[in-house]
């Protein structure tokens, strides 16, 4: 399966952006006087930032409303994401060899276009990608496969050569039912090892240092 196209997910992925979101939970579990549990957690990264709020406000009276804690939510994450976020090990040796060969290039993400543009430009990746797609934008969350085609619509390449880069399982589970071949970015925080990634991804890797176009072929 040779690689003609990439839809790369975004948080986790290609950005260290996973402690900023952690930290921004406990916050708001905080000021909830809740504790999120494992289970919570899980449930928590298959949301929408909407979904989010919502849950924090409805479920646990965080806020005025929804939208007040989504508000909350995007200030934080803005602030972090204009100073102090950085490109994981090797994503830019990557993407630079991608450039080279002629890949096209998709991020799919569930941050909103806000996010992830404020992150593209302050890190430099911006010019690498010539779609930037965020489930806001299509009503659609990564546990669907809505956001992938459109994205590979858009890149006008062919499903069996372009390939799902994540590290979360849903969206390598999502990608997998929708017929994408994937790249899967350990995170430990899955709770599984390292040598069960290979189950649940055509290629298991623990960074993009590990990562060679030979596995493509």
């Amino acid at each position: 399966m040779a690689l003609s196209g990439a839809i790369i997910d975004f948080d986790g992925t290609i950005v260290d952006s996973l402690d900023a979101w952690r930290s921004l939970e406990g916050s708001l579990a905080a000021d909830a006087h809740i504790e999120v549990t494992p289970e919570d957690r899980r449930k928590l990264t298959t949301f929408t930032l909407d979904e989010t709020a919502a849950w924090f406000h409805t479920e646990h009276g965080l806020g005025e409303s929804a939208a007040a804690v989504r508000a909350t939510i995007d200030d934080y994450m803005v602030d972090f994401l204009s100073t102090s976020v950085r490109v994981l090990p090797g994503v830019e040796a990557f993407l630079e060899e991608c450039k080279r060969r002629g890949v096209e290039l998709a991020v799919a993400s569930s941050s909103p276009q806000l996010y992830l543009q404020t992150a593209l430009k302050g890190t430099g990746l911006l010019p690498y990608f010539s779609q930037i797609i965020s489930v806001e934008d299509i009503g659609h969350s990564k546990r669907e496969p809505h956001i992938y085609h459109h994205a590979r619509e858009l890149l006008g390449t062919s499903k069996d050569q372009t390939w799902g880069f994540d590290d979360s399982l849903y969206a390598l589970h999502a990608l997998r039912e929708a017929g994408y071949p994937t790249v899967g970015v350990f995170d430990a925080h899955e709770g599984i090892p390292f040598e069960q990634w290979s189950d649940h991804a055509t290629i298991a890797i623990r960074s993009f240092e590990d990562l060679s176009f030979d596995q493509f072929a």
